[in-house]
This record gives C-alpha cells, sequence and structure tokens, in this order.
C-alpha cells in the first residue's frame, strides 16, 4: 500500500473529485483533514478524512482519498489544410510556432500518460 500524501493530487477512491481545503483541522472524532467531493451534478459536498485519507477509520470506503497523477498539458495548433503540426509543451510555444492558416489550438490534458480531456481554442 502506497502511502497518502495530502499535498498531492487527490480524488476519491470510487473516482469522484476531490479537492482538500485544510490539513490542520482538529474534529472531534479525530479527522484532521477538511474538503469537498464533487458530484455528478457538478456541486461539493463538504467531507472531512482522517490523516491516511481515510473517511472511516478502521476500513476502505469510496470516499477515501487517494492520490492520483498531476494533470499536464500539451497543445496542438488546428489549420484549415493538411498541414503538419507539431506537439507544443506550452500555449506560448504553440503561438510561437503557428504557421499560416491556424484556425485554433487543442489542448490535451493527460493524466498519468493518459488523455483524460481535450478543448478546443479558435483564433
Amino acid at each position: 500500500m502506497t502511502t497518502f500524501d495530502p499535498k498531492k493530487p487527490v480524488e476519491t477512491r470510487d473516482g469522484r473529485k476531490a479537492f482538500i481545503d485544510a490539513t490542520d483541522a482538529k474534529f472531534p472524532t479525530g479527522q484532521t483533514i477538511l474538503g469537498r467531493i464533487r458530484g455528478v451534478s457538478g456541486n461539493d459536498t463538504s467531507y472531512y478524512w482522517y490523516s491516511n485519507g481515510r473517511s472511516i477509520f478502521d476500513k476502505e470506503s469510496d470516499s477515501d482519498l487517494v492520490n492520483v497523477e498531476p494533470l499536464t498539458s500539451r497543445f496542438l495548433n488546428v489549420y484549415t489544410e493538411n498541414v503538419q503540426s507539431v506537439v507544443a509543451i506550452t500555449r506560448e510555444q504553440a503561438n510561437n510556432i503557428a504557421g499560416r492558416g491556424r484556425i485554433g489550438v487543442m489542448e490535451l490534458i493527460f493524466q498519468g500518460g493518459r488523455l483524460v480531456d481535450q478543448v478546443y481554442t479558435e483564433v
């Protein structure tokens, strides 16, 4: 089992987005982490956890916090014609290497080497 680190990115054990707001809370039942879990509706629910990320002291739960790989982005210029494009590390780099006919920029968002989202922006 890996050690939980509240300073690293987190989500719940069942994959919901989670946010840590404080790690020095003092609840009477011993929890020290105060935060939120984002539901499917997009609304946040307040939650508290023990220092090991668990929501229940002595057993695993779907609401436990687990560390996840940080998000990283790469940028790809989009053209009207079939133009070869280079993947850029930053949006600024994509702008600097853009050629004629560029119509937009695609931000590719990865987590742990896996594509998790993409955002298209017209220019």
